[in-house]
């Protein structure tokens, strides 16, 4: 979109756009061109990402470690030990391709994707096994992280 401005010509509308006889180095950072990026919007991505992969490493270690409501929980699903402790080597792997992520952006997309498929599946069984919304509020408060660590990650992670 364009206007006509007395005595100027005509010029871009858009709010970054410099005036005549000005520099154009300094750019715009409340655009929402994507290829916009800077200080700000990186510490943003990695702050995200460390709490991101803090937050997938709780449930993985208490897998891994064999916690008793871990033994309890994969009880009540009928799922074998072992396989449930599976669960939490895939939690521990997306905990550490989120840190990678954040020097190698796919990384952290593929991860965060596959947590948020791993945490439906988690919801579904406890929809299955007649559970209560307290009994899976953990899994839709790491879905919710999930969904926004790639909302953060669609709109902050550095682009090549």
């Amino acid at each position: 979109m364009s206007m006509q401005l007395p005595n100027t010509g005509t010029r871009s509308v858009h709010p970054c756009s410099p005036p005549r006889n000005v520099s154009t180095e300094r750019r715009c950072t409340t655009s929402t061109d994507p290829q916009v990026s800077g200080p700000r919007m990186t510490t943003i991505y990695v702050a995200v990402s460390v709490i991101y992969a803090l937050m997938c490493l709780i449930p993985a270690a208490m897998k891994l470690s064999g916690a008793e409501k871990m033994r309890i929980a994969a009880q009540h699903f009928d799922i074998p030990w072992s396989r449930y402790r599976l669960l939490g080597v895939l939690e521990l792997a997306a905990a550490a391709a989120v840190v990678v992520g954040v020097f190698a952006p796919p990384a952290g997309l593929l991860a965060a994707v596959g947590m948020t498929v791993l945490l439906i599946g988690a919801v579904i069984v406890h929809l299955r096994a007649g559970d209560t919304i307290g009994d899976y509020a953990a899994a839709l408060l790491f879905l919710a992280a999930s969904v926004g660590y790639l909302a953060v990650w669609a709109s902050a992670a550095p682009r090549p």
